[in-house]
């Protein structure tokens, strides 16, 4: 009877302490106002690799500006823009009329920021320690999400798998800059005048 009771309070120790360190994870980055990074995109079928694309992403809190080869993705002002410079071509899309954009694209899901809301909203996450880092792991309706931390806190990577899929991502961050001086994330349409636009 006694080893039970310890080994519940062990259990509610040991809870309490993952929660604590999900706690400072997400009260770190609550406190960045700017956050940049370089990344790699992989994206495999069947555990094999299909694709792979190296991008830059500017965050300021909700709204994000991510760069993959000659595309630019903008998420302002409850606004997603696509901007290609090969094709000279810009699409603004108003997300209260495209909501399942923000589930769906993976652009969205690059924004590390936003995982904040999930870890607070979550009740079923789960929080592992390594010698060299941290893992927090959740399952939406979707997708399941593996993301790891450095030990300071520093985004590693994120992993995601999809339900009933054999696609998967894995997206890799390197030369982090938690910048507290504001970055340009707004568009401004008069830098697109030669530019093909299309509204939806």
């Amino acid at each position: 009877m006694m080893l039970k009771i310890i080994l519940v309070i062990s259990l509610l120790f040991s809870d309490s302490l993952n929660q604590n360190k999900i706690d400072l994870i997400i009260n770190h980055y609550s406190k960045i106002n700017f956050f940049e990074s370089d990344f790699e995109l992989v994206t495999y079928q069947s555990k094999k690799e299909k694709f792979r694309n190296n991008g830059v992403i500017q965050v300021e809190k909700s709204n994000f500006k991510i760069s993959i080869d000659d595309v630019v993705y903008a998420h302002y002002d409850n606004k997603f823009y696509t901007i290609s410079s090969t094709n000279k071509e810009l699409t603004i899309l108003n997300i209260e009329n495209n909501e399942r954009i923000t589930d769906e694209s993976i652009v969205f899901k690059i924004n590390p920021l936003s995982f904040l809301k999930k870890f607070r909203e979550n009740n079923n996450i789960v929080f592992e320690e390594t010698n060299n880092r941290y893992i927090i792991r959740y399952i939406s309706d979707q997708e399941k999400y593996n993301i790891f931390f450095e030990k300071n806190y520093d985004l590693a990577n994120i992993e995601i798998m999809y339900k009933n899929s054999e696609i998967s991502n894995k997206i890799f961050f390197s030369k982090i800059r938690n910048v507290n001086t504001e970055i340009n994330i707004k568009i401004d349409l008069n830098d697109y005048k030669d530019y093909s636009v299309n509204e939806l």
